[in-house]
C-alpha cells in the first residue's frame, strides 16, 4: 500500500520535478553522490524547507503530515552532555507522552529494538558514532514517529556497524510497522532496501528493486557510484557468460561456478 507520495517536487536549483512513491512498512533508499539533492529532499519531507510540489502521507497533506515524521540527520557529532543514555530516553518519553503509565514498557521495547542494553548507563559524551545513531533512532521511536527519514546514517560506520544498523532498521520496520526512507552515498547499503531510487543533480535517474537498478553498471559508474563487490563480480562473470545471475554470497557463487 502506498503511504508517502511526492509529485513534481522542486526546490530552487537543487531539486527538479522529483516524483516518488514510498510503500508503507518498507525500507526505501535514495542513493547518490554528495550534492545530488538527497539531504534537501529529506528536509522538504520533514517540513524544514518549503517547496511548490505536492507531498501527501496516508492521504494527509502538509503541514499535518509533518507531526508524523521523524528526521535523523547526517550529523554524527558527539553530544557533550553528561546525561546517560537511559536518562535521555526517559526524558524523551516523558516529553512526548501525556501519561507516565507506559513509559517503562515503551523504554524497554525501544532499548531492545535498538540494541542499547549494554550502553544504557554510559554518558552521551562518551558514545561513538554508531551508538549515538542508535540512540537517536530510539528517540524517534519514543516520539512514536510513523515515517522515519534517515539521512546517510551509516556514513561513518565500519562494515560491521553498517550491517548491524541496517539489521536494526529492518527489525524496527517489522516490529513497529513504520516506514523508512534512507539516503546513502554507498551502494552496498542499498542491498538491504526494498526499493531503490538513484539521484543525480536533483533528479531521479533510476528506480526499481535494488538488484534490477544495480545491473545498470554503466549509468551508476558514470554517476560516480561504485557497485557492491559481489554485484560487480557477478556482472563481470556474466559478461564472460560464466554466470547467468547475481550472487551476493561467495559460497553460493562458487557452487554455481562448479555446476
Amino acid at each position: 500500500m502506498e503511504k508517502l507520495k511526492i509529485e513534481d517536487l522542486n526546490y530552487q536549483e537543487i531539486l527538479k520535478n522529483v516524483t516518488l512513491d514510498v510503500m508503507e512498512e518498507r525500507l526505501t533508499m535514495i542513493a547518490g553522490t554528495n550534492g545530488s539533492g538527497k539531504t534537501t529532499l529529506l528536509k522538504l519531507l520533514a517540513g524544514l524547507l518549503k517547496s511548490d510540489g505536492e507531498i501527501t502521507y496516508k492521504d494527509v497533506n502538509e503541514p499535518e503530515l509533518f507531526c508524523k515524521v521523524g528526521l535523523l540527520s547526517g550529523d554524527h557529532g558527539h553530544m557533550h552532555e553528561a546525561k546517560s543514555v537511559e536518562e535521555t530516553l526517559q526524558k524523551t518519553l516523558l516529553d512526548h507522552n501525556k501519561t507516565t503509565k507506559n513509559v517503562m514498557s515503551i523504554q524497554k521495547r525501544v532499548v531492545k529494538l535498538c540494541n542499547l542494553d549494554n550502553i544504557l548507563h554510559q554518558s552521551l559524551r562518551d558514545l561513538n558514532a554508531f551508538d549515538l545513531q542508535k540512540l537517536r533512532l530510539a528517540q524517534l521511536l519514543c516520539q512514536k514517529k510513523e515515517l522515519l527519514l534517515l539521512d546517510d546514517p551509516c556514513r561513518m560506520f565500519s562494515t560491521f556497524e553498517r550491517g548491524s544498523f541496517l539489521a536494526i532498521i529492518k527489525n524496527v520496520i517489522q516490529e513497529e510497522q513504520c516506514t523508512v526512507v534512507m539516503t546513502t552515498t554507498t551502494l552496498d547499503d542499498t542491498l538491504s532496501s526494498d526499493y531503490l531510487y538513484i539521484m543525480d543533480q536533483g533528479k531521479i535517474i533510476l528506480e526499481g528493486k535494488p538488484l534490477s537498478v544495480l545491473k545498470e553498471e554503466r549509468i551508476l559508474t558514470h554517476l560516480g557510484l561504485a557497485l557492491p563487490f559481489m554485484v560487480d563480480l557477478s556482472l563481470k562473470l556474466q559478461d564472460y557468460e560464466v554466470l547467468d545471475d547475481i550472487y551476493l554470497n561467495m559460497e553460493k557463487m562458487v557452487d554455481a561456478l562448479w555446476k
